[in-house]
């Protein structure tokens, strides 16, 4: 009977290690810690100083400042660089599995013993050190976004995005401590409003769209809600969409503290993707009211009244 419990069910033990593992932190923040406790203490940082804009979700303004502080050939920065295929967020998620216990310390290769060939030892799992990985991210980052700007006469590269939070930014920072971050917000009414006309886009594709205000407001709540709660800790700097105008005091000390000269020609002439101008719609009763349910409180913290 044992036997067949165990061939349909598992072992017992199996299970309860199972279920600590699953109760191991398994957050970005928490990972890099355990990360870099494995780590060497002269592990290379990067020099550079890339600008990262990361905006609660769509119709937000996110191009709007992306073309402002876009100045003279200082800043190349990339517009939502595959964004719907996942590729930066999907970046992070073997990095979450980090804690105190994985990677086993057995399996990297600076712990072997080199007085013995590897032929005559157990190389089954053996892992780069972490050291490694963490230079091939950065490498990586240089390759994709650095050297095209560059090879274009600019001299940093940045991104902008509309689906990251700031989880990704402690990874871009962890990545580039010189890193310049900046945090964008809207009224999540007036955003979805603008944003009704369109109902099609993913945040990654075809697994998560955001089609109805629902979705929209739950995007909106994750990102909105990790830049107030990471703001400080990541030296980064919250805009709001209705203080991009010219002359804006809010735009002027976000030039200053990034050390760039904000581009008032973007305020100038309004560029859509679509040849059909985009309009503020009046969205139903049951769109407001599933956004104020979910975000009356949170959209509160940043002084917006739904």
């Amino acid at each position: 009977m044992k036997s067949i419990v165990h061939s349909l069910f598992g072992h017992a033990h199996i299970w309860q290690k199972h279920k600590r593992y699953k109760y191991l932190p398994n957050d970005l923040f928490s990972a890099l810690n355990a990360f870099q406790a494995n780590a060497s203490i002269d592990i290379h940082k990067s020099t550079h100083k890339p600008l990262l804009i990361l905006s609660a979700g769509w119709r937000s303004g996110s191009t709007l400042l992306q073309r402002a502080l876009t100045s003279g050939d200082d800043y190349l920065i990339w517009g939502e660089p595959y964004g719907d295929f996942g590729l930066l967020e999907s970046l992070t998620l073997p990095l979450t599995k980090f804690n105190e216990e994985f990677p086993r310390k057995s399996h990297l290769i600076g712990n072997i013993d080199k007085q013995q060939p590897l032929s005559q030892q157990w190389i089954a799992n053996l892992y780069p050190q972490v050291d490694d990985l963490k230079n091939a991210y950065t490498a990586y980052f240089e390759a994709l976004f650095q050297a095209p700007a560059e090879s274009q006469g600019y001299t940093e590269f940045g991104i902008k995005e509309i689906r990251l939070d700031a989880q990704f930014a402690q990874f871009f920072k962890w990545l580039f401590p010189e890193a310049k971050i900046v945090f964008l917000v809207r009224n999540p009414i007036d955003a979805f409003s603008s944003y009704s006309q369109f109902k099609s886009w993913y945040i990654t594709r075809p697994e998560r769209p955001v089609f109805t205000a629902r979705a929209f407001a739950k995007h909106w709540a994750r990102l909105a809600n990790s830049f107030s709660d990471h703001c400080e800790q990541l030296d980064a700097t919250i805009i709001k969409y209705e203080d991009l105008y010219q002359g804006s005091p809010a735009l002027t000390q976000l030039g200053e503290k990034l050390e760039l000269n904000i581009n008032n020609d973007a305020f100038k002439k309004k560029i859509e993707a679509n040849k059909t101008p985009t309009t503020q719609r009046r969205i139903n009763w049951l769109d407001k009211a599933i956004l104020k349910y979910h975000l009356k409180k949170l959209a509160r913290s940043f002084n917006y009244s739904l």
